[in-house]
């Protein structure tokens, strides 16, 4: 399974770029897509990200999975902030006293 075939589907151009993996399903974000594979968390994409353009310029394809898994070089110090947050609305308070 390919990115091609999950998060970032290319409409149009058919079986021979997709195989048979070229349907391809609306999320409940206008403008966005994703592979056929995925209808629940179609349901629920204004809830996450998809970030399509991310780099790098490491030309080693396992030193940069990691890189990019973990935020490190390998045997170096953090490159890239591999972390996530809560918002601050997304956090509850109690209501009882």
């Amino acid at each position: 399974m390919s990115h091609n075939d999950t998060w970032d589907p290319k409409p149009g151009t058919g079986y021979e770029y997709m195989g048979e993996l070229d349907r391809i399903i609306p999320t409940n974000v206008p403008g966005i897509q994703i592979g056929s594979l995925f209808p629940k968390l179609a349901q629920q994409a204004d809830k996450f990200s998809i970030i399509r353009s991310m780099t790098h310029g490491n030309d080693g394809h396992e030193t940069a999975a990691y890189l990019m898994q973990t935020g490190h070089k390998p045997g170096g110090r953090l490159a890239y902030p591999a972390w996530a947050r809560s918002s601050p609305s997304s956090r509850r308070t109690s209501t009882k006293g």
